[in-house]
């Protein structure tokens, strides 16, 4: 996303929903997304640390031959950790009220607007 872009927080308002997040199922990671396979953040992040890689190695072509995938994307997964800088974002954590219920935000310096899961 360009800099010029604003920056949508993600609201979640429990752990348990962060990790019920579901990925798109396509082609390009069906071994993170088999068909008829559980697609949630959660599951996801399971299947891919059985596999015992890194995603520098998903990245490399001439790496993990028993992974059919397409390295462009992790590419782009590389280049995002690495020029990621978390000094531009804070955690909040809004304790639990008679009123809301705790959640956990991510804001960016950039124009706010709230999303919150289902």
């Amino acid at each position: 996303m360009p800099a010029t872009e604003p920056f949508t927080p993600t609201v979640v308002e429990r752990e348990a929903d962060f990790w019920r997040l579901i990925w798109q199922s396509v082609d390009l990671l069906r071994f993170l997304t088999p068909v008829g396979r559980c697609r949630t953040l959660r599951c996801v992040v399971d299947r891919l640390n059985s596999y015992h890689v890194t995603i520098d190695e998903l990245a490399a072509s001439d790496a993990r031959p028993d992974i059919t995938r397409y390295t462009d994307w992790f590419v782009s997964c590389v280049h995002i950790a690495l020029s990621f800088d978390w000094n531009r974002f804070e955690v909040k954590v809004r304790p639990m009220t008679r009123s809301s219920s705790g959640c956990l935000t991510l804001w960016s310096d950039r124009s706010v607007q709230t999303a919150r899961g289902t």
